[in-house]
């Protein structure tokens, strides 16, 4: 019928945009972020990353254990950084499935609801200089990594990244569908870069439109196994 084929070409389209474009956007913008920040900041991200991912018991085995990488707090904080600073898709819509009022302003059932993913990622009052890039945002308090408090936000971490406070996959009870698995995706693919390459970044350049992400050059070299 129409209708399904409606659904189907509808579904095509989510898993292309929100599957295909925001892992390739994810992945320049992490690239960026690790190898491109030549401050001593930067390096020591990139540091502690390379450490706790050679931490890792999975680190000579063929298959990675989940809740390590779940539970890896810098790997994870790093991501949640990432797509804070850089969120891929810059917004988001919501459909009203009832009327719905808000101080002086009424919307009625069926309104399309616009909101801003980026300015929700740069909100002052929560995020301290939201331009800068900071992990330890997303740290637990008294993580060796944390030199000054003023980053650390209470009720962060990616674990939590379908909280309200974390705007990059939607929040709430409609947020991403595919948000469990992207992130699953980006913890796999870092940790393994890092764990068998060497890598070089360059070029690196900001794109805007029509997703948010930096574009680059890289050259993975496999390392010598020890």
């Amino acid at each position: 019928s129409s209708s399904s084929s409606s659904v189907k070409s509808t579904n095509l389209f989510i898993i292309f945009f929100a599957g295909h474009d925001t892992t390739y956007a994810s992945v320049g913008s992490i690239l960026n972020n690790l190898f491109c920040d030549e401050s001593k900041e930067g390096q020591r991200v990139l540091n502690a990353l390379v450490e706790e991912v050679a931490s890792f018991k999975s680190v000579n085995s063929d298959t990675l254990d989940y809740d390590e990488l779940k539970d890896a707090p810098i790997l994870n904080a790093f991501l949640a950084e990432s797509w804070r600073r850089d969120p891929p898709v810059g917004a988001g819509s919501k459909v009203a499935l009832q009327d719905l009022f808000y101080k002086t302003f009424t919307f009625p059932k069926g309104t399309r609801l616009h909101y801003s993913i980026h300015l929700g990622a740069y909100n002052e009052q929560r995020y301290h200089h939201p331009s800068e890039f900071h992990i330890e945002r997303f740290l637990p308090k008294g993580h060796p990594f944390v030199k000054e408090d003023k980053w650390h936000i209470d009720d962060g971490g990616l674990q939590d990244a379908l909280k309200p406070s974390y705007p990059i996959f939607g929040g709430g009870a409609h947020g991403c569908l595919g948000s469990h698995f992207a992130k699953l995706e980006a913890r796999i693919f870092l940790t393994r870069m890092i764990q068998n390459y060497d890598i070089e970044v360059r070029h690196s350049k900001k794109v805007n439109f029509p997703l948010n992400f930096w574009t680059n050059e890289f050259r993975l070299t496999p390392k010598e196994k020890k």
